[in-house]
């Protein structure tokens, strides 16, 4: 099991963001390295738990804010969306099950169409192996 985070806010504007994690919180499974710190691994074949999120900051322009988590072979296993009026933090969490093989990894991508720069203030995404599939 494993679970990263990014401490460090940054900005987006209105192009897809690939996060790029700095923080190590646990990693038991030797799923992360900080020299590809935008995937996880999974490092046998099986059935995994999947949870990530990032807190957008108020920007006061309305608009809808994503977060996405993508898997190395088939594409998109979990997104996450909020219209806002720009007005409130907007917190944003998704989680699911998802068999891979060892190798296959996971991502997360975020992204908000307000029209203006956005800063997320952190992002996270973790990593659990739950037996074989």
């Amino acid at each position: 099991m494993a679970r990263v985070t990014r401490g460090a806010s940054f900005t987006i504007a209105g192009v897809v963001i690939v996060v790029s994690f700095d923080t190590e919180v646990f990693d038991t499974g030797e799923m992360w390295a900080a020299g590809d710190p935008t995937r996880m691994y999974a490092t046998i074949p099986g059935v995994y738990a999947i949870s990530a999120g990032a807190d957008f900051q108020p920007n006061g322009t309305a608009g809808t804010r994503y977060i996405l988590v993508e898997h190395s072979v088939s594409s998109d296993i979990g997104m996450r969306s909020l219209i806002t009026d720009g007005g409130g933090q907007a917190y944003l969490n998704t989680a699911d099950t998802f068999k891979m093989q060892a190798g296959e990894s996971m991502r997360l991508l975020v992204f908000q169409t307000s029209g203006v720069n956005q800063t997320v203030l952190s992002a996270r995404l973790a990593m659990s192996y739950l037996g074989p599939g």
